[in-house]
């Protein structure tokens, strides 16, 4: 039994110590109320106030105009038209997802603090996951190629979203 207690307290104090490690590297923060500008932008109350731009992720634009080749699309006028209603569902999901949790923002040191227009550059995480990475698994995004610890795995799941031709990625 002795030793069963102090494998487990190795085992918390581990633990501990990466946890620690982790959150030196980034802060967090707790928000309840968020609203939605588009789909990688929100504005959020709580334990900051601030606009926050999603770290790695760039959507389509709901009130401006889309560049297809952004994305890799010939310069259509179908091809905006398609941008426009992914980048609408794009910022409908976001809506959604963070309607009715706690939301927890995580900054990324190698992304850093602050994106070009003084906005929070973030992760936005709920108990139903991570906002960025549902976003281009369901083709609503596309990275934003930038310096940023999960780069190699977001592309990974763009990759995915856009051999399966979902959301963005069925634009012609």
């Amino acid at each position: 039994m002795k030793n069963l207690e102090i494998t487990l307290a190795l085992v918390i104090l581990g633990s501990a110590l990466f946890i620690s490690a982790e959150t030196n590297e980034k802060s967090l923060y707790q928000v309840n109320s968020v609203e939605t500008v588009d789909g990688d932008t929100i504005d959020v109350k709580g334990e900051i106030n601030a606009t926050v731009r999603l770290v790695g992720v760039d959507t389509p634009e709901v009130s401006g105009e889309n560049s297809p080749r952004e994305f890799n699309l010939s310069d259509t006028e179908s091809n905006r038209r398609c941008l426009r209603k992914w980048g609408e569902e794009a910022s409908s999901f976001t809506e959604n997802f963070t309607s009715s949790e706690e939301v927890t923002l995580i900054t990324d040191s190698l992304a850093g603090k602050r994106g070009s227009y003084g906005r929070l550059l973030a992760y936005v995480e709920t108990d139903s996951g991570q906002l960025g990475r549902k976003l281009l698994k369901k083709g609503y995004a596309r990275v934003y190629e930038s310096e940023f610890r999960q780069l190699q795995r977001y592309r990974d799941i763009q990759g995915t979203a856009r051999e399966q031709h979902k959301g963005l990625w069925g634009c012609s």
